[in-house]
């Protein structure tokens, strides 16, 4: 019985690591604005990103914990939001959740 509940934990364990240390690649894939089908965020495989809005563009780092995501900018600046079902929700108030730019869905 001891030996079933080390496995059992062992287990659990390792696909926590798993999923953890994905490094996105999950979420990785193409996102459009729901405000506008020309502005997009890639998401890219390794923890990279690239979006392009109103005709400026931009590139850094992304990390995702649970259900929430990071992008750090080569400037320093972060902008976190809520990913969901293949959604991400980015706030009012922040760079790509600006003029109703809230909802990117994944194409």
């Amino acid at each position: 019985m001891r030996r079933i509940v080390q496995l059992a934990v062992l287990s659990t364990v390792m696909v926590a690591l798993l999923v953890g240390c994905g490094g996105g690649r999950g979420v990785a894939g193409r996102y459009v604005s729901q405000a506008n089908s020309s502005d997009t965020l890639e998401l890219e495989r390794g923890g990279r990103y690239y979006w392009t809005m109103w005709g400026f563009s931009e590139r850094g780092t992304y990390e995702i914990r649970g259900d929430r995501i990071t992008l750090d900018a080569a400037d320093g600046s972060s902008i976190r939001g809520t990913i969901r079902d293949g959604v991400i929700y980015f706030s009012a108030n922040s760079v790509l959740g600006q003029y109703g730019n809230t909802e990117w869905v994944k194409q």
